[in-house]
């Protein structure tokens, strides 16, 4: 999927990448998510799987933005959102509770660009993290996070600053 990807990406039909490396992160991704989603509803949720889906929020703002959905299982089961939604009183309340973690775990106010949106799936609700794009670097507990292809990758050292100059270079220009 990672290579239909690129080359879909190359060909110029870079709109019809993103669904493909999106479908690649869930497969390639989605113990991790699972397992901080079952540690979310059980409200831990300062565990390293929940703090990798921060980071990703992170990778995508370092990026070109993207989208975390919360709600959908290992096989693609939609789960829901219910009981953390009932956990924190109302979609609100859990939408901050979202926003103020990410707020904690950042160094920027990227949590004031998100947009949290909530759909109905049959019966389940499912939480759609929308990020944009950040013009600031992005650091997600101190460590810096960015996309590449389907995954999320920590940066250090010279990569770390080769980012950080070229994303300021981009900024000034």
């Amino acid at each position: 999927l990672f290579a239909a990807g690129v080359l879909l990406n190359i060909s110029g039909l870079s709109w019809a990448a993103i669904p493909v490396f999106l479908l690649a992160y869930i497969l390639l991704g989605r113990e991790i998510l699972t397992t901080a989603w079952k540690n979310l509803t059980r409200g831990n949720m300062l565990d390293e799987n929940f703090l990798m889906g921060i980071a990703t929020i992170g990778a995508f703002a370092n990026h070109k933005g993207g989208k975390l959905t919360l709600g959908v299982a290992d096989n693609k089961r939609i789960v829901g959102c219910e009981m953390l939604i009932e956990r924190y009183g109302s979609m609100d309340k859990f939408s901050n509770m979202l926003r103020n973690f990410i707020k904690t775990q950042t160094n920027t106010n990227l949590y004031l660009g998100l947009s949290i949106e909530f759909e109905k799936s049959g019966t389940h609700t499912l939480c759609h993290i929308l990020t944009p794009p950040s013009a600031d670097v992005v650091l997600v507990k101190d460590e810096l996070y960015v996309r590449s292809g389907n995954t999320s990758q920590r940066l250090t050292g010279d990569r770390m600053l080769d980012f950080i100059r070229s994303k300021y270079e981009k900024t000034i220009q």
